[in-house]
């Protein structure tokens, strides 16, 4: 069996499921956003964390 014919069958997201990845994402994308705009902002990181949520 050659590597084009293999699939890989998932079993769709459910919707809990959907959800917290999206949460985790966002909480990261916060995270690591805020201390970088703060830092090349030069701006207190609690103003930036208001900023970004």
């Amino acid at each position: 069996m050659s590597a084009q014919q293999q699939t890989v069958k998932q079993k769709p997201f459910t919707i809990f499921e959907r959800f917290v990845y999206a949460f985790f994402f966002e909480i990261f994308g916060i995270g690591i956003s805020t201390p970088l705009f703060a830092w090349l902002t030069n701006t207190p990181m609690l103003d930036m964390g208001v900023i970004a949520t």
